[in-house]
């Protein structure tokens, strides 16, 4: 499992499988899979200063803890 943070926030995900960019600049993250998965994806930013979550059906977020969340394909 690979780690990115946005703020005080974790997530976890399999880098085999998922790719991660994250754009600092503008405190967002963006999931896609790789060439087999392409209908997932998922970005994670903050709206009106809260954690946001805005996936498309293919994918599970799990909260591990508070700050703390994996990220898994649903293929």
């Amino acid at each position: 499992m690979q780690i990115v943070n946005l703020g005080k926030y974790c997530f976890e995900y399999d880098h085999d499988n998922v790719y991660c960019f994250f754009d600092e600049e503008n405190q967002r993250i963006a999931f896609q899979p790789g060439l087999l998965n392409e209908d997932f994806s998922l970005v994670i930013d903050f709206v009106d200063n809260q954690l946001t979550f805005h996936p498309n059906s293919f994918v599970n977020i799990i909260e591990l803890n508070d700050l703390t969340y994996r990220i898994i394909s649903d293929y």
